[in-house]
Formats: structure tokens, C-alpha cells, sequence
């Protein structure tokens, strides 16, 4: 029953999107171009209406409800205005109904397999997901907004687009199931887009079933519930509306596509920028007109700040207070030991780093063979009409070299910043999403250049692929069926303490608590709250000053001067301890910012303690303490 369901609500949700995103292409007289490509144009048009409620605080439950509703709504009246059909669906050639057989099964028995394991996992990030992803939406549903917290990640490491869309999850399902989102839903969604940039590309060959084998294939690295396929799935929308012959590079909808994804996660804005300067390079030698299409970016920039704006503009007030935190983060030549692109050792529990540069090693030969296809097509004098259905060369040189380039900053030098292990797993997005997806795309390349070399060998190169990561996925595959977890810290996450841990933080004992202790705070007192389930506080009861060890790492960061109320976790399974601290902040090559973030917050837990120590203790355990300060002028 729960995979039937599982399997009703992602569809659901997928013609939802589907439906948003077909009216936002009729509304600006787009093209209808391909369903799933609406599917990724619905998702950041929900994430831009996102920011907007926000920014209202009017980020309610019913209001959820509402947007719900109106978009079963919209989507209705796009399939009564599409005339869509089962009979209109399935093709009328042999060859197509086997592509399509297939890749429907690939598809069906990998979302079987997820949503049987990872809907609900039965393990979390005890620290991502516990202490940090799972409060955001709460916060949000009970207050109206996911502004609050000078103390949070909210508003750097995230503007809140992926919380937004856990709390669409949230009024129907309880808060594990927020997972789906991304695990469930997002690798669906990047699964038919990947069968759409290879649907009948490849001749007789299945290359839609090829797409989405190897988008299940290739490994997540997944570590929490944070955005990874839902921003893939986003970058793939740009990078086949500007590549694939039925798309159109509209402005509008690239912008909103750019600004979703900063939305969920700012540091994919770097991909946008990438992505925007090709794409401009990209419009400009295919449409022959050079100054017109230079007025294409502008444009397209000016949708991408409509888009982000309400996201910046809501945590304006936050980011003009001033941080009290000394610590900064510097490198150190330790830092960049060991960096390598064609390491074979695992990252994590997973691949090696070389696995996943062989992706961005196909994406560059794609990208070679699309600028070769354009001056071809230039030394030949071919006019644009010639080109109808032949794909647009730049378009696709534009989306794989975009995720080759993120890929190469990422790895060569954000991780002096960001940890060479932790910058692997952020890149794996962009190798899904720009890479893999441009890579697929390479049989529209034939006419200009060979079959044998833009069908066959892209095909070779992707079966290899497949191949590569095909061992640690059935590693991954048997972890998810025996811990209900793919985690890739594997030897944390299969402790025989982890599960049950897990389990308790997320029982009504453990809510039963921590409602207990905010019980004895006065309505309306702002409470400073640092512990390992604050997704159990009321927001609505009290102001929540609630701290992750991420929110830290912000120029903003501080304790508001008006809390009396502090409830510390002080002591737990999931409780970083003193050496935990001393080990992060003098070790080389885990990042200077992860460095800085141990400085703070072992500075953080130093002044709780002192702080403690004189106050007047309200109510306390062998793991909480709640107490009050007395506020006096100077305080």
C-alpha cells in the first residue's frame, strides 16, 4: 500500500508541475516543447511563488493547501487544452514502443526500489537533517515565513527554496517523509528528462532507457535530505532549453529555472553563470545576429532577479545585523593535499573522484564535438532553417561545458574552502544535471559530424559509465534494503546505535520533551534553543532563536541581546564534544570554512556553559538544561 501510494503522490506531483509549467509557457507564448522539460519549468515557477509567500509571511498551511489546489486546477486545464490521451501518448512505430517499454520499465523498478526503501528512510543525517533541514519547514508552516534565526543556515547555505518545498510535504505526511522530495520526486523528475534529451536519438538503440539507467546508476553521494536531484533537475531544464531543438531559449523561463536553483542552493548560482555566459556565446552564433542577441542576457538576468529577489529581499534584516563571532576562515597548504581529479580512492563510501570525472571527461568530448558540428555547419554555409531538428550545437556545447567548469572550480578550488570529500559530493549535481543530460543529447549532433562518432561512441561512453558506478549502486542498493539508508557514511550510519537513535529523536517521547521543557517558558518569550530535534519546538508559541553549526559561518551571526531563555542539549549521542571540535579546527584538508565553523561553535559552547553556570536554572537533565538570564542594561 505505502509504495502505491508513494507512487500516486509522485505522479501527482508530477503532473501538477507538468501543468504550471505548460501555462507558464502558453502565458509568455513559448512553445510547448517537450512535457518533461514543463515538468522542471512548473518546479521553479512553485519555488518563485515560494519566495513571494515568504516574503508575505503568508507561508501557511492552508495557504499551502490552497497553492495545491489551484495547481490540480491549472494542471486539469492544461491537459483538457493539451488533449492529452493515452492513445496520443504511445507511438506508433515498433522501435519507439520498445524504447518506451523499456524505459518506462527502467523507471517504474528504480521508483519501486526508492520508494520502498527511501519513503521514509529509516536513517537521517543526525546532524544536517535533525538538528538543521527538518525545523526549516516547520518553522515556515508555524510562522508564516523561514526568516528568524541570525543563527541558522537560512539565508546562506540556503534561501529556503528546498525547505519550501519540504513543507508542501509536510501538512499531508509526517516530517520523514519530506525525504521524498528530493530522493523520490527529484530523481523521477531528472529520470524523464534524461529519457527526453535521448528519446530516439539513438536509432534502434533504447537511449531513453540508456538515460534514465544511468541517472540511477551514477552514484549521489547522498548525505541528507538537502537539495541534490531537485537542483539537477533544474540545471537539466536550462540546459535543454537552450540545447534541444523542441525548446525554445526563452528569457523568462531561463530566469525563473536560474533563480530556483540559487533558491535551493546559492552555490548552483555558479552553474547559472557559466550557463548564461555559453548560452549568450550559444544564441548569438546561431541566430547570426550578434547585436540582437546580446540584448538576450540582459533579459534573461532581468527574470533571474525577479525570481531571487522576494528569496534576498526576506532575509534583508538579518543580513544587515552584525556578527559577534572572531574566528575566520583562512587555508592552509594541508588544504589542497591530496586534491586530485583521477584519485581512484572511494569519497565517503562511494565512487573515487576519477569515477566521476570520466562523467566530465564524456561531457568534454561532447562539447568538442558540438563546437565541431558548428563550424562545420559555418564552413558549409548552412542557413538556421537548414538546422531545424538537428539540434543546436552551441546550445549543447553551452550546457556540457557549463558542468565540466563547475565541476573543475569546485574540485580544484572551492575545496581548499569547502573540504576536497564535501566538494566531490556538491558537484555531483552538475554532473547530473549539465553533464550527463548534454551527453544524451549528442546524437543531435548527426548530419554535421559521423554517426559513429556523435551516436555510437557517446553511447559506448555511457554504458561504460554505467558500468563504473554499477558496483557501489548495488552496494548502495543492499545498504538501502538492510538499514533503510543510503547515506554514504556507511560506517557511521551502520552502527547498531545509529538506527535507534534515529528512531527515538523522532518519536513522541522525544516531542513529548522538548514540549515539556519550552512549557515552562512564557508565552511570547523569545527562547535561544541549540539542540539536536528543535523541529519538536512551537514556533508559533515562542520566537525561536534556533542555531545550526552552519549558521555560524555567516558575517551576521550572533545572539540577539533580548533572549532570557536558553535550552541547551549539552550532552548526546549526536552532541559534537570537545575533542570532536579540537580535531575539526586543526585539521588540514577538511576546509577553512568547516574549520571556522568548529572555532565558533566550540566558542558558542563555551559561553552556554559560563553563561549557565550563573543563571537561574529552570529546569534540566542529564542532556538539557533550560535557564534564564536576568536582563539589565549592558547585558
Amino acid at each position: 500500500m505505502r509504495i502505491l501510494v508513494g507512487a500516486l503522490a509522485i505522479l501527482a506531483a508530477a503532473f501538477i508541475l507538468w501543468g504550471i509549467g505548460s501555462a507558464m509557457r502558453r502565458l509568455i507564448g513559448a512553445p510547448r516543447g517537450r512535457w518533461s522539460v514543463s515538468i522542471g519549468i512548473g518546479l521553479a515557477t512553485l519555488v518563485g511563488a515560494g519566495g513571494l509567500l515568504n516574503l508575505a509571511h503568508l507561508a501557511y498551511r492552508p495557504v499551502i493547501l490552497v497553492l495545491i489546489a489551484m495547481g490540480i486546477a491549472i494542471g486539469v486545464m492544461e491537459a483538457r487544452h493539451a488533449g492529452l490521451s493515452l492513445a496520443r501518448a504511445i507511438p506508433s512505430s515498433g522501435a519507439a514502443r520498445f524504447e518506451l517499454a523499456l524505459t518506462v520499465l527502467v523507471i517504474a523498478a528504480a521508483m519501486i526500489f526508492v520508494i520502498a526503501t527511501q519513503l521514509p528512510p529509516r536513517e537521517f543525517n543526525y546532524h544536517d537533517d535533525l538538528q538543521k533541514y527538518f525545523a526549516h519547514p516547520v518553522r515556515m508552516l508555524e510562522t508564516g515565513t523561514l526568516r528568524g534565526s541570525p543563527l541558522s543556515a537560512l539565508g546562506s547555505e540556503t534561501l529556503g527554496g528546498q525547505a519550501f518545498l519540504h513543507g508542501i510535504v509536510v501538512p499531508f505526511a509526517p516530517i520523514p517523509y519530506v525525504n521524498g522530495v528530493d530522493a523520490v520526486f527529484g530523481l523521477f523528475a531528472l529520470m524523464l528528462i534524461g529519457a527526453a534529451a535521448a528519446w530516439r536519438r539513438f536509432g534502434w538503440f533504447p537511449g531513453a532507457a540508456l538515460a534514465a539507467l544511468l541517472i540511477a546508476t551514477i552514484n549521489p553521494l547522498y548525505a541528507n535530505i538537502s537539495g541534490l536531484y531537485t537542483t539537477a533537475v533544474l540545471m537539466a531544464t536550462a540546459v535543454m532549453l537552450v540545447a534541444d531543438e523542441s525548446e525554445d531559449a526563452s528569457p523568462v523561463l531561463l530566469g525563473l529555472v536560474y533563480a530556483a536553483m540559487v533558491a535551493i542552493k546559492p552555490t548552483i548560482g555558479l552553474f547559472a553563470a557559466f550557463h548564461l555566459t555559453f548560452s549568450t556565446l550559444a544564441v548569438a552564433g546561431e541566430r547570426g545576429d550578434w547585436k540582437r542577441a546580446l540584448a538576450w542576457p540582459t533579459k534573461v538576468a532581468a527574470w533571474s532577479t525577479a525570481g531571487i529577489l522576494p528569496w534576498i529581499v526576506l532575509y534583508v534584516p538579518t543580513y544587515i545585523q552584525h556578527g559577534a563571532f572572531q574566528a575566520h576562515a583562512s587555508p592552509v597548504p594541508g588544504d589542497s593535499a591530496g586534491v586530485s581529479l583521477f584519485s581512484t580512492t572511494d569519497v565517503f563510501d562511494g565512487d573515487s573522484v576519477a569515477s566521476y570525472t570520466a562523467i566530465a571527461g564524456l561531457a568534454v568530448f561532447v562539447a568538442v564535438l558540438a563546437l565541431a558540428a558548428w563550424f562545420l555547419a559555418r564552413k558549409k554555409a548552412e542557413v538556421c532553417e537548414k538546422m531545424e531538428g538537428r539540434g543546436k550545437p552551441l546550445g549543447l556545447f553551452a550546457g556540457a561545458i557549463s558542468g565540466v567548469a563547475c565541476f573543475l572550480v569546485l574540485i580544484l578550488y572551492l575545496s581548499r574552502w569547502g573540504g576536497y570529500q564535501f566538494c566531490v559530493r556538491y558537484a555531483v549535481p552538475f554532473l547530473l544535471g549539465s553533464c550527463a543530460i548534454s551527453v544524451l543529447m549528442a546524437p543531435s549532433l548527426m548530419g554535421r559530424l559521423s554517426r559513429a562518432v556523435c551516436v555510437l561512441l557517446p553511447a559506448i561512453g555511457c554504458m561504460a559509465l554505467v558500468a563504473l558506478f554499477a558496483p557501489a549502486a548495488l552496494a548502495r542498493d543492499q545498504r538501502a534494503v538492510r538499514y533503510g539508508s543510503i547515506l554514504e557514511f556507511a560506517p557511521l550510519a551502520t552502527l547498531p546505535d545509529y538506527e535507534p537513535y534515529i528512531q527515538s529523536s523522532l518519536s513522541n517521547a522525544a516531542r513529548q520533551q522538548i514540549e515539556a521543557y519550552q512549557a515552562q517558558v512564557p508565552v511570547g518569550q523569545p527562547i535561544f534553543a541549540w539542540i539536536d530535534t528543535p523541529y519538536f519546538l512551537n514556533y508559533r508559541r515562542n520566537t525561536i532563536i534556533d542555531i545550526d553549526t552552519a549558521g555560524t559561518a555567516t558575517p551576521w551571526a550572533h545572539v540577539p541581546g533580548n533572549i532570557q531563555y536558553f535550552l541547551w542539549q549539552y550532552k548526546g549521542y549526536a552532541v559534537r564534544k570537545q575533542g570532536d571540535y579540537t580535531l575539526a579546527m586543526h585539521s588540514p584538508g577538511i576546509g577553512a570554512r568547516e574549520r571556522m565553523i568548529a572555532a565558533r561553535t566550540f566558542a558558542l559552547a563555551d559561553v552556554l556553559a559560563e553563561l549557565a553556570h550563573g543563571a537561574q536554572i529552570v529546569a534540566s537533565d542529564d542532556q538539557f538544561v533550560l535557564f534564564k538570564l536576568e536582563l539589565h542594561s549592558g547585558n
